[in-house]
């Protein structure tokens, strides 16, 4: 749980920007690192865009400036599991390999320094853009990235996971 002399900062920015890149410079200069990443997803019509190439391009910005037992959660979506379903078998079996890649890369480029990371599906949450109907809350729908973000120091797992209602899923 946060401590009340924890500092929590929120940056909103649109990841497909060159924006990253003078994020990392500056909260390498005010900072000295980061403690936890929390990727959202994105808006309809640039979901590739965001999604995808946005959340790539900021952790290969910030990732290499994550301190020791940092925390990374990419927010995803039930949606792209459903997608992955329609997949050839052959790229179903590259993305549900149990070794994500960027887990993969910080496993074995950085042994030891307790960093986790994974995906997680905040569920349907009455936001504008799924609407009033939505079965969660915006807090109830926080409540799993806050889990993941909040993972205990020496917490050997999850990693590499995707969480859904505080539960590891199947890919």
């Amino acid at each position: 749980s946060l401590n009340k002399n924890d500092k929590l900062f929120f940056f909103h920015c649109n990841i497909y920007s060159s924006f990253s890149l003078k994020l990392k410079k500056f909260l390498e200069q005010k900072y000295g690192g980061l403690d936890v990443l929390i990727n959202n997803a994105g808006i309809a019509e640039v979901t590739m865009r965001t999604n995808f190439w946005g959340t790539l391009w900021v952790c290969h910005a910030l990732l290499p400036i994550l301190r020791h037992n940092a925390r990374v959660v990419n927010v995803s979506s039930f949606v792209s599991k459903k997608s992955l379903d329609q997949c050839s078998p052959e790229l179903q079996a590259k993305f549900r390999n149990k070794d994500l890649i960027q887990a993969r890369v910080l496993t074995e480029t950085r042994p030891g320094d307790g960093i986790l990371l994974n995906a997680c599906c905040p569920g349907w949450v009455r936001t504008d853009m799924a609407g009033p109907n939505a079965t969660k809350s915006p807090e109830e729908g926080a409540e799993t990235p806050v889990c993941l973000a909040m993972l205990p120091e020496g917490a050997k797992e999850p990693h590499g996971q995707l969480v859904w209602d505080k539960t590891v899923q199947e890919w």
